[in-house]
């Protein structure tokens, strides 16, 4: 992912510069590390405070009665209805060991949603430090994922663990250290074992990746047309093919088998499978070969699990046909169903929407170099918005927002921590000078010519004062050279420098007077302190006044560009 963090100054950086003192100079020296660990720390403890203490809602009860099963009966198989089986191999260990409570059945949700925050130190090659600090506040912070973080349903784990999957991931390309290729291999399968939208996140990052592919060869940064970009990357890893490939094929092919042996181990059944779970219950000496007696003959595992993969995969797809799209009257339940989801992100998380529309929409048309993974979070975070209203069964499940609201935390810490650009003083002086009159101050006319002189009353100095510009030049009378004299002053003419002297008051192309001292450069901008111009030699020519036309302008030596043609 090319890109990198703009090489301005850090918003923290220039709060240590100002009057805010030593608190800011604090803050600045800290390490970007510790503040993102101490935010975590302080989301871990916002999730664990009072955790059990709320009665369970209905669907966290129905899967905490079936985990309860599990550890009576020792039989386990995986259903649709209840997802992923994560929550219930990692409770089904927590039970026996804290005794089954609220407390104890939230307490995985509330892990992984309190360390979500930490996640963003993975970022930390392509985003700022503000940016860095404020995706692990708005992951902290916000009320949907700190509601969420403490209710035991899926959601949030499988946010976390796809979240953490793609940061990984991103690691993997700033270091190609193959350490993050098999983290991400793990906790992508967890993600996949967590819950059955999780097919919505590879089918979001697919797309998203055709846009960014689309976006680099529609408007190539240093070639003339895409096919070129093309052309030029085969040819590149092509004189590198055989030295990549000896090295990252084999941890590729070991990373894709980690992935299938985490996910058999989550989806195996256990004790006598089905057989367990109908009434009555079947005993666990009943069940087919487990997962343990399977690993255990190297020969019969391959076909052990295929059938079971093969089989949770058509139980997951199942969970896909339950939501608006396997509703006969699609359109009226997709559009309530997006409709509500709208509402319910515009009640809970109006900030971190709001900055994430204005963070993708300034990396996208703000930036010369968009930044490939602010644009890919943004793409993930907006297809989410109207694919989760597919999957929404019973209009609802608020807790799909999750999905939506993480990836967008990135372009939302963009936004959020961007200030405001700062007024232009050309185009303050600009607007002073049509109007006439000075900026925020009190003016007096004294000339005519609606010369405006500044009062002494103890009015705020004005930022810049009218932009006026000479017409005419008046130039010296020959002087012989000799070793002692000292070069005739330049001055500004219509904002170029000119060897000569200006006539005290000359009048404008506007019909203004303007007002010039020798040797000296007066800026429309009285904030720029007075310089002294720069020097040419005088011409050996008779002493006149000429008007300088368009067409004779380049016949003045020294001629140098020092501000915008008032002309234009």
């Amino acid at each position: 992912m090319t890109g990198r963090p703009d090489d301005g100054s850090d918003p923290l950086s220039e709060l240590a510069d100002s009057p805010a003192g030593a608190l800011a100079r604090r803050l600045v020296a800290i390490d970007t590390t510790r503040i993102v660990l101490a935010i975590t720390a302080v989301a871990l403890l916002i999730r664990f405070v009072g955790l059990g203490t709320r009665p369970m809602h209905y669907d966290e009860s129905r899967v905490a009665y079936w985990i309860l099963h599990y550890v009576d009966t020792g039989s386990f198989t995986y259903r649709h209805g209840i997802h992923g089986p994560f929550i219930q191999h990692v409770n089904h260990w927590l039970f026996p060991l804290l005794g089954p409570s609220d407390f104890t059945a939230r307490l995985p949700v509330a892990v992984v949603g309190g360390l979500l925050p930490a996640v963003a130190l993975l970022f930390r090659e392509h985003l700022k430090r503000s940016e860095l600090i404020a995706l692990a506040l708005f992951l902290s912070f916000n009320s949907l994922l700190v509601y969420y973080s403490r209710f035991m349903r899926s959601d949030i784990l499988l946010a976390g663990f796809m979240f953490l999957a793609f940061g990984l991931l991103v690691r993997f390309y700033d270091t190609r250290d193959v350490r993050y290729l098999y983290g991400l291999a793990v906790f992508a399968a967890f993600g996949f074992a967590t819950k059955e939208n999780a097919l919505v996140y590879a089918l979001t990052w697919v797309g998203a990746t055709g846009l960014l592919a689309d976006q680099a060869l529609f408007r190539p940064r240093k070639s003339r047309t895409g096919i070129d970009v093309l052309q030029a990357k085969y040819a590149s890893l092509r004189g590198r093919w055989r030295d990549v490939l000896p090295h990252y094929v084999g941890h590729v092919v070991g990373a894709i088998v980690v992935f299938l042996l985490v996910l058999v181990f989550m989806y195996a059944d256990r004790g006598a499978g089905i057989a367990g779970i109908r009434a009555p219950p079947a005993s666990p000496e009943e069940g087919a070969v487990g997962f343990w007696e399977a690993l255990a003959s190297p020969v019969g595992f391959p076909g052990y699990a295929y059938d079971t993969l093969a089989a949770s995969f058509d139980e997951a797809l199942q969970w896909g046909g339950r939501g608006a799209g396997g509703d006969s009257d699609f359109f009226s339940t997709y559009a309530e169903n997006i409709g509500t989801d709208l509402n319910v992100l515009a009640t809970n998380a109006p900030v971190l929407l709001v900055f994430a529309v204005l963070g993708f929409v300034w990396e996208r048309y703000g930036r010369a170099n968009a930044r490939n993974l602010v644009m890919f979070a943004g793409y993930w975070g907006f297809v989410s918005v109207l694919g989760y209203p597919l999957a929404d069964d019973i209009g609802s499940a608020h807790w799909l927002h999750v999905h939506i609201l993480v990836p967008l935390s990135i372009p939302a810490a963009v936004a959020g921590t961007r200030p405001p650009p700062p007024p232009s003083p050309s185009s303050s002086c600009s607007r002073a000078s049509r109007s006439g009159r000075p900026r925020s101050a009190t003016a007096t006319s004294t000339l005519p010519h609606r010369r405006t002189s500044w009062s002494s009353s103890p009015s705020p100095r004005p930022r810049c004062a009218p932009r006026r510009w000479p017409s005419t030049v008046s130039r010296a009378p020959p002087t012989a050279p000799t070793s002692s004299s000292t070069p005739t002053p330049s001055t500004r003419v219509r904002g170029r420098s000119w060897t000569g002297r200006t006539n005290r008051n000359t009048p404008s192309r506007s019909g203004r007077p303007v007002r010039r001292e020798r040797g000296t450069t007066r800026y429309p901008c009285p904030g720029i302190s007075t310089l002294p111009a720069r020097t040419w030699p005088a011409r050996p020519t008779p002493a006149t006044s000429v008007y300088l036309h368009e067409d004779r302008v380049d016949e003045v030596p020294g001629w140098e560009t020092a501000g915008d043609d008032p002309s234009r």
